[in-house]
């Protein structure tokens, strides 16, 4: 088989994108190529080391549904593996073209697949409480109507869909999408993470001059309840005066002014000299980042999709808390691979921590806890998968066009 993947570039699709394409070589079932943008995400320069041999870096964000078409025709691809989140294309507007990039693959008999980072549940949509995606009544309204329209558009364009957990699975059949439509396949985890780097792991240990380090990694976004961690870390600094917690990434451009917010809310409650805002996160300096981490903290007032941090911390064996997200429920064990607050409660959240901080027992047995989990969803067994549904689609093609 001849498998394009599509993306723009993120840390996933590299390692997704090598497993799969190592796989298919390895068993002589076929090459993958992987088509990404000329720039980065909003215009900016790709941050990512491209891991493929075969990449192309081609199509732009309000041309490519002609451009991946056209290169899809001539390289010959039978199927063709979007990664969808809500920027993939660039600015989420893009979005609306999407379903011309279905129908011009689909006019070449393109097998399409589709893994949907992010699902938006209806239930959040209609919601007009506090901490939900909208609050504005004509918002939810045009929202859920979208959403509505774009999840059945592409679901009647595509040939797959596949979702990190049953929990997602279930919201889109809330949109009339059939389950057998569905696949669930998890988010992929390296079970043997590389040695970091000495000379980053001692920058790490400088920057936080020493002291005990709680992590908080991706994205800056309300959902995230970033604002209840900060609360949190003022009740967590009172008793353990040795601690300093890093909030890394940057905020999207549509959520411009919220880092700033965050800032103003750690010197209001007096922990700002213990608040680090890191930034944008080279990838030499994830690794070292996360080794010299105690306790990586996962806020989130709500999930609509998997989560990169969560992977990332099973990767390198952490003590985690989370909040109790329906999604965080569902992939994480209490008291086995970390403990649960209560989410939008910054009290729970800085006992759970406190609690970890204290007890060395307590960060061996969730530190064991993850890698077993880790090793559980590893790349190599999503990659498995994820070849399976590919051939399952290859040999129902061949039976419709025999």
């Amino acid at each position: 088989m001849k498998l394009a993947i599509i993306d723009n570039t993120a840390r996933y699709t590299i390692h997704f994108g090598s497993a799969v394409s190592n796989q298919l070589q390895k068993n002589g079932l076929g090459t993958t190529l992987l088509y990404f943008p000329k720039t980065g995400v909003f215009g900016g320069l790709l941050r990512r080391r491209i891991c493929l041999s075969n990449s192309n870096a081609f199509w732009s964000s309000f041309l490519y549904p002609f451009q991946i078409c056209r290169k899809a025709k001539a390289d010959k691809i039978e199927i063709a593996h979007i990664q969808l989140e809500i920027n993939t294309f660039g600015h989420p507007i893009t979005l609306a073209l999407f379903p011309l990039l279905l129908i011009g693959l689909g006019a070449s008999k393109i097998n399409k697949v589709i893994t949907l980072h992010g699902t938006f549940p209806r239930f959040l949509l209609l919601s007009s409480a506090p901490q939900t995606i909208v609050r504005n009544i004509f918002s939810r309204i045009f929202f859920l109507g979208f959403f509505t329209l774009f999840y059945k558009i592409t679901k009647c364009f595509s040939s797959r869909l596949i979702v990190h957990s049953s929990i997602f699975k279930d919201w889109l059949t809330d949109y009339g999408i059939n389950a057998e439509k569905i696949v669930v396949i998890p988010h992929g985890i390296v079970a043997n993470p590389i040695n970091c780097d000495e000379t980053q792991l001692a920058y790490w240990a400088k920057k936080t001059a020493g002291k005990r380090v709680i992590l908080c990694f991706g994205v800056l976004s309300p959902r995230k309840g970033l604002e209840n961690l900060i609360r949190a870390f003022e009740l967590v600094y009172k008793e353990h005066p040795d601690t300093i917690l890093i909030l890394s990434g940057d905020e999207p451009v549509y959520f411009s002014g919220y880092k700033e917010k965050l800032r103003s809310l750690s010197k209001e409650l007096n922990i700002d000299k213990n608040v680090l805002f890191a930034g944008h996160i080279p990838e030499k300096d994830i690794g070292p980042l996360f080794e010299v981490a105690k306790v990586v903290v996962l806020p989130y007032s709500y999930s609509i999709s998997a989560s990169g941090p969560l992977s990332i911390a099973l990767q390198y064996s952490k003590p985690i808390v989370a909040t109790d997200t329906v999604f965080f429920r569902s992939e994480l064990t209490n008291n086995e691979n970390c403990l649960l607050s209560k989410s939008g409660s910054f009290i729970s959240l800085s006992n759970n921590i406190n609690t970890i901080l204290a007890s060395e027992t307590l960060r061996n047995q969730l530190s064991n806890g993850a890698r077993a989990l880790a090793l559980k969803n590893s790349w190599e067994k999503v990659a498995s998968m994820t070849i399976d549904l590919y051939q399952k689609l290859q040999c129902k093609k061949s039976v419709c066009y025999s």
